[in-house]
């Protein structure tokens, strides 16, 4: 064989490879997307959600409303969180300065969505002007729309409640952050590896053996991670539906707790879109994998 054909054959291998390899690249974003997409499948009934805590407040009356402000001001004192500091902002007003609409740019700026009483916040945090670095709002501050929202305060309160008076839970509030990379962080992990082969008969090594068990049950794990995040939640629910049930007549308790039931179902379809979006972008890559193989 001469030295032409030789380089014929090289070049031909560093095509196929090189296309094998284009092949595996393109499943990688193959892979993102259908994660997003499969995530995506249970915005509408999340959305469902949202929308029904955020009617109820038109269903009370002024009177209603000011009850709940008060006993929510009353709680604020005979828990003691506010000789710890606690305190209820009353959020409104919000200018939207953006070219999105009030709708879409509620989705975007918290604290526009808590003027519009689209949601409510507790902060852990000093929240600081992001142009200025001026301070707009101290840490342990409930943010809520009193007169838009004020079903979701006792919630609030649960969260306050839950980084002040309780060091287990103080903790598991803690992990929000890290839990939520950790979640997402496996949609990645997915779509960037593959599944580890054996390669003339040998046996995989114990990290081969870890990283296709990781992948193999992205979802799950997934999943499970964001559980710290859902717990915390529910237990901030449990306290907020307490302390109604003892402070508000039975008729306005009850929607508390329905409100608190809506905000729940919203950290459950998102825990359980982070682990769709783990489990498919899996499938979507191995599958990519296997079809750049097989050619």
């Amino acid at each position: 064989m001469n030295i032409s054909s030789i380089n014929n054959i090289q070049n031909n291998n560093s095509t196929d490879i090189s296309k094998s390899e284009k092949k595996k690249n393109k499943g990688t974003f193959k892979a993102i997307a259908a994660g997003s997409a499969a995530s995506a499948v249970l915005m509408p009934i999340n959305s469902l959600a949202l929308t029904g805590m955020q009617k109820i407040p038109k269903t009370l009356s002024k009177e209603q409303i000011q009850m709940i402000n008060d006993a929510a001001d009353k709680i604020i004192e005979t828990s003691g969180l506010a000789a710890k500091g606690v305190k209820i902002d009353n959020v409104s007003g919000v200018i939207n300065f953006s070219m999105f609409p009030d709708s879409v740019y509620a989705q975007i700026d918290p604290y526009f969505a808590i003027s519009e009483g689209k949601n409510a916040g507790f902060l852990t945090k000093n929240a600081k002007n992001k142009l200025t670095g001026e301070i707009v709002h101290n840490k342990n501050t409930i943010l809520v729309n009193k007169e838009k929202l004020p079903n979701a305060v006792f919630h609030e309160i649960g969260h306050a409640f839950n980084k002040n008076s309780s060091k287990i839970w103080k903790v598991v509030q803690k992990m929000r952050i890290p839990a939520i990379m950790i979640a997402a962080g496996l949609m990645l992990f997915s779509a960037f590896t593959k599944k580890a082969e054996n390669e003339d008969g040998q046996e995989l090594t114990k990290a081969q053996k870890t990283k296709n068990f990781v992948r193999k049950h992205s979802g799950i794990l997934a999943f499970t991670a964001m559980l710290p995040v859902v717990g915390e939640e529910i237990m901030a629910s449990v306290r907020g539906c307490k302390w109604a049930n003892a402070n508000l007549p039975k008729e306005l308790a009850k929607k508390i707790k329905t409100t608190n039931v809506f905000g729940g179902i919203t950290y459950i379809l998102a825990a359980a879109g982070i682990g769709l979006a783990a489990h498919f972008a899996t499938k979507v890559k191995d599958s990519a994998v296997d079809k750049a193989n097989e050619k």
